[in-house]
């Protein structure tokens, strides 16, 4: 429907939008210890998977050069979270 009435840039603009509030309220509960140590790798995989989606936007803009550097740090941060499990087993 928004192609059909030219809304389509606008609808991904508000998307965009929506993303990058998921992903400052996921590094917010990060700032203000919100997440527990046994949801921190979920946490990043979240991260991770907000900020994927955004850059998939292709909206070239500050938003998406930030976005592409956190979905970086999300998957080193999840697979350093994977290697502390498998070493406490």
């Amino acid at each position: 429907m928004a192609e059909r009435l030219g809304l389509e840039e606008v609808v991904n603009a508000l998307h965009a939008i929506r993303l990058d509030c998921l992903l400052e309220g996921a590094l917010a509960a990060f700032d203000c210890d919100l997440t527990a140590s046994y949801e921190e790798r979920q946490a990043w995989r979240w991260i991770g998977a907000v900020a994927r989606h955004r850059v998939e936007l292709g909206m070239v803009d500050w938003g998406h050069t930030w976005c592409r550097m956190w979905s970086a740090i999300a998957k080193m941060m999840f697979t350093v979270s994977l290697s502390f499990v498998g070493e406490h087993r």
